[in-house]
């Protein structure tokens, strides 16, 4: 399968800036274990942000998309340098850097699965899946225990 050369992702930004799309190139990626092609992430995390990246992947339902990948490193930098997240930060995940939102189709009927990078739709910034995503993904943390 021909892969895009870039795909347009949800930018959840660390600081103060308001999320948004951006189109991201798609590179090769060496790692095991991980999609190839994929997000390239490195002018936001660096090497080091890269080497400790985690990807969350979740079915959406009643959507044209048929999986969310969130895009985010555990490493928050030389000296603390990685703002934190205030969209992905919550009793249970202190997030720092930029975290990522990317669509993708898969086909899991092959003996390897299949994966195709979707553009986002500018659209989509005006509809209240935006909001359902992001609380999906914080419902990876759970409640909070010591809540009373």
């Amino acid at each position: 399968m021909a892969h895009p050369k870039s795909v347009r992702v949800l930018r959840l930004p660390a600081g103060d800036e308001q999320l948004h799309l951006i189109k991201l190139e798609l590179m090769q990626n060496t790692t095991p274990g991980w999609d190839n092609p994929a997000p390239n992430l490195l002018v936001f995390w660096g090497q080091e942000g890269w080497a400790q990246r985690e990807a969350l992947t979740f079915p959406v339902k009643n959507h044209q998309y048929s999986v969310w990948t969130v895009y985010q490193t555990t490493w928050r930098g030389k000296r603390q340098q990685l703002p934190l997240n205030q969209y992905c930060s919550y009793p249970k995940n202190t997030q720092y850097g930029d975290v990522f939102l990317v669509s993708v189709r898969t086909d899991w009927s092959e003996e390897e699965y299949t994966l195709e990078y979707v553009d986002i739709p500018r659209s989509f910034m005006e509809s209240t899946f935006v909001k359902e995503s992001i609380e999906h993904y914080k419902s990876f943390g759970g409640e909070d225990d010591d809540a009373g």
